[in-house]
């Protein structure tokens, strides 16, 4: 086609009857071809002229990945790129929008700006120190990331945290704290027998089982109570341990140590004598002596021992009057042993080393050799014995010189129960 330097509106209207025009799209021009054979004068190929008005494709089209553009054309709905048209710019959901809002189709036929929609995406969350957690869908918009603990800890704060629409993270960053105690588990309770003839029994234990939950470190086992392998005396013990872990939270168990004296029956003193028992008188293993007062014979067994089966060994003895001792007013004092062991007694009175000293001293008597003093009523020494003697020796000299005439026949009256 032959280009006119310049067309008047008349030569326009002319050329439009004579010249169908057929549009090049994105060209912003038309390109005319003859349907006639007619010759014209030749004149200077007019310049086309940049109708604004009717071009419908000035700028490129838009299009943007993730994202919509609404336009507004100068020329109506129906036109998104003609000169003039103005677009404004959002993303789908998930996306965020770089560069401006909006542009226009400036003569240039070129956009006003560029822009384009970036994934919204939120900063990898940092690890948990004793945990993890688990994303629903990465770092992108709505995904959820929830929080679990190792064994042994718990969480505290949020349990899930939402990549939202401004690419920050719902909440705050949880921890994973140890407030769970440590287990203990006690020894089972035990019950021992006293040892014969003590009042307690010597109990042993292994330590208690401790395991932490968290980090399995115990940090300390405290006993409160006697250690393993300590006597204890009887009745019931409780025995207490406490554990603390790393974390300080503490756990405690207890257990029992129960201590039984097996006894038995208590003992009577036989009339006219009295016991001497060591220990505690009728546990087990103990062993009671029975003695007579002045004046009066065992008749029996001497020794009795309390045995496992809480019975006691013999049976019990009889203290009988000595023959005519109790007609004739007779006392016997015992001074028997050397000192620091020395025992003195009347009767059943004990008496103090102080006292056997000065009695010894009195009555002259020695600790080598036997000595036997015959003192009458008053205390007066009537007689002596180096060498022990017969019961009936001892009575003619009483009967003889020491009884008065009303006890004589008394004596005489009631008569001898050893004769």
């Amino acid at each position: 086609p032959s280009m006119a330097q310049e067309a008047a509106p008349v030569l326009l209207v002319v050329l439009t009857r004579l010249v169908s025009s057929t549009w090049h799209e994105g060209s912003g021009y038309y390109a005319a071809e003859s349907h006639t054979n007619e010759v014209y004068v030749e004149e200077a190929p007019p310049e086309p002229a940049l109708d604004y008005h009717r071009v419908p494709q000035w700028c490129a089209t838009l299009n943007i990945h993730r994202g919509e553009a609404t336009c507004y054309s100068p020329r109506g709905g129906s036109y998104r790129s003609s000169l003039g048209t103005r677009c404004e710019l959002t993303c789908t959901r998930g996306y965020r929008l770089v560069g401006p809002s909006a542009v226009q189709c400036l003569p240039s036929r070129r956009w006003s700006g560029m822009a384009y929609c970036r994934q919204i995406r939120c900063h990898v969350l940092p690890a948990v120190l004793r945990g993890s957690y688990v994303c629903s869908a990465g770092v992108q918009m709505d995904s959820r990331c929830d929080y679990t603990c190792l064994p042994g800890y718990q969480l505290e704060g949020d349990r899930s945290r939402v990549c939202m629409e401004d690419g920050r993270w719902s909440g705050s960053e949880p921890i994973c704290v140890d407030l769970e105690p440590p287990k203990i588990r006690c020894p089972d309770s035990r019950e021992r027998i006293a040892e014969p003839g003590k009042l307690t029994a010597t109990v042993y234990w292994d330590p208690p089982r401790v395991k932490d939950s968290a980090d399995g470190v115990i940090k300390r086992v405290m006993l409160r109570g006697p250690e393993p392998g300590s006597e204890f005396p009887e009745g019931e013990h409780v025995i207490r341990y406490t554990a603390h872990d790393q974390a300080y939270n503490r756990a405690s168990c207890k257990f029992t140590v129960r201590v039984q004296v097996r006894r038995c029956p208590v003992l009577k003193p036989p009339q006219n004598g009295y016991l001497s028992c060591t220990s505690d008188g009728n546990n087990y293993g103990a062993t009671c002596e029975y003695l007579c007062e002045g004046g009066y014979e065992r008749q029996g067994t001497s020794l009795r021992v309390c045995q496992s089966t809480q019975q006691w060994t013999g049976s019990q003895p009889l203290c009988a009057p000595a023959c005519g001792l109790d007609l004739r007013h007779v006392t016997t004092v015992e001074l028997v042993g050397q000192p620091p062991r020395e025992v003195g007694r009347i009767r059943e009175h004990q008496l103090s080393l102080g006292i056997i000293e000065e009695l010894r001293q009195f009555l002259h008597l020695t600790r080598s050799h036997f000595n036997a003093v015959l003192l009458d009523k008053a205390g007066t020494d009537r007689e002596r014995y180096i060498s022990p003697i017969s019961p009936d020796e001892l009575f003619v000299f009483i009967d003889t010189y020491l009884l008065s005439e009303r006890e004589a026949a008394r004596r005489a009256q009631s008569g001898d129960p050893c004769e």
